[in-house]
Parts: structure tokens; sequence; C-alpha cells
């Protein structure tokens, strides 16, 4: 069974792109002009794809934030 991996310290609220509320999802993701932390509407727009060098999902998991996918 692999381990959870949480995010570390305060996450976001506001998505740094839109500038938009995070709610239950946000994205760490790559863009052109370096790293963002992005709402899940703005992922698809300004990257889209999940793995290491490119962006991480991480979800609400009560007070917390799990990594699901990157």
């Amino acid at each position: 069974m692999t381990q959870k991996k949480y995010w570390i310290g305060t996450p976001p609220t506001t998505c740094q792109l839109c500038e938009g509320p995070i709610g239950n999802k946000f994205y760490d993701a790559a863009t052109r002009r370096g790293w963002a932390y992005m709402c899940a509407s703005c992922f698809p727009l300004y990257n889209g794809h999940l793995g290491l060098g490119s962006a991480q999902r991480y979800e609400r998991e009560g007070e917390r934030f799990v990594k699901t996918g990157g």
C-alpha cells in the first residue's frame, strides 16, 4: 500500500491565475511563466498534464490536502 502524501504548510486559498477560490482541489503546476497554484478550471487551460516536472493534483481530505495525482 502506498503511503499518502500531504501538502506541507498552508495550502493556497486562491488560484494564482484567475484569483478565484481553490475549493476542494488545486494543482501545483508549471506554466510558461513558472509554477503556480491553480484551480480546477484553470488547470486544463494553462497546463493539463499531471506528472513529475509538470503538475501535481491535491484534494481536500478533512482539514488537509492529499496528493492524488502527478
